[in-house]
């Protein structure tokens, strides 16, 4: 009963603390077209920073505490194994870049087709899988590499294993056991601590038991590490079942006027003010309601273009 509580407690803080957190994001963000000299502008960009880090920390508290709550529930859909793995390249280019390292997409051709699965799940522990490699490698290679195999241990079914293997400066066999704790952030061979919150790996493991999936690691100092993910797939629905395809006849029309009228259903006050800024500047007509009630009157009175509800 007290573990219970205390991850309840952890998931309403933590619920808590993104209103003044998005508050103060949302203003960071009005203050950047205002004119600042260089000193000011290097302050903004250091809150910035700070701030997303520390809601990027939340999100990862709320993650966990709904997990360990078993609130966390799957949508599987059929998708692309290809589709998955060349977006995941192609989000982390930018990240590679910086450190001067390079991402390799290969996929076997038993795994080039579509599986149906969760893919939002499988998707976030290959961003942390990739998003490690990068941190703790240095003009190095990242490749990412998938296989299709027969399940065995449901039969008819499909295992996913994919792989992301670095030349980076590898992990120690004794922070192998630990790297999946919570909170524990593991330092470089040369004594570099690597920033982040030390729950990414967690959640990724709580994320592949929720599937029935699980994760193997292999990892050599100064050599690299591989992290594969073994992932429970089923073949693909067929595409008359519940999958209709575009009719790329229909033009979609667009509104001529850039200015929409949007009214804004909003208890916190900072967060009202800072949307309504926000809308201002993009050009927008915000009305605002403190409530639902409020929000439901003044929807009968004028006819919005968009309704943001909290």
């Amino acid at each position: 009963a007290a573990a219970q509580e205390k991850s309840r407690f952890i998931g309403v803080v933590s619920h808590e603390m993104r209103t003044p957190l998005y508050g103060i994001l949302g203003s960071l963000e009005m203050l950047k077209g205002e004119n600042l000299s260089n000193q000011e502008l290097k302050f903004l960009r250091t809150a910035k920073r700070s701030s997303t880090r520390l809601a990027k920390l939340v999100e990862n508290v709320l993650s966990v505490s709904s997990l360990d709550s078993q609130l966390k529930t799957t949508n599987s859909k059929t998708f692309s194994v290809n589709g998955l793995l060349d977006k995941l390249g192609e989000d982390f280019q930018f990240e590679a870049a910086k450190n001067g390292n390079k991402i390799e997409v290969s996929v076997a051709q038993t795994a080039s087709r579509c599986v149906f699965a969760d893919v939002d799940i499988l998707h976030h522990i290959l961003g942390n899988f990739v998003s490690n490699a990068l941190k703790f490698s240095e003009g190095g290679l990242v490749k990412i590499s998938a296989s299709l195999n027969e399940s065995t241990i449901r039969p008819n079914a499909l295992t996913l294993v994919v792989s992301v293997e670095d030349n980076g400066c590898g992990i120690s066999r004794e922070n192998l056991d630990r790297i999946f704790e919570d909170f524990v952030s593991i330092t470089t061979p040369n004594g570099k601590h690597i920033s982040g919150t030390g729950l990414g790996l967690g959640i990724a493991q709580r994320l592949a038991n929720l599937v029935g999936g699980w994760i193997d690691v292999n990892s050599t100092l100064d050599v690299g590490s591989v992290f594969s993910i073994n992932y429970p797939v089923n073949k693909p629905v067929e595409a008359s079942v519940g999958i209709k395809k575009a009719d790329s006849t229909v033009a979609i029309k667009h509104n001529s006027s850039p200015s929409f009228n949007v009214l804004i259903a909003e208890d916190d006050e900072v967060s009202r003010t800072v949307l309504e800024a926000q809308l201002k500047s993009l050009g927008h007509t915000p009305t605002l309601a403190e409530d639902g009630v409020e929000c439901c009157l003044l929807a009968k009175t004028k006819c919005f273009d968009v309704i943001l509800m909290d």
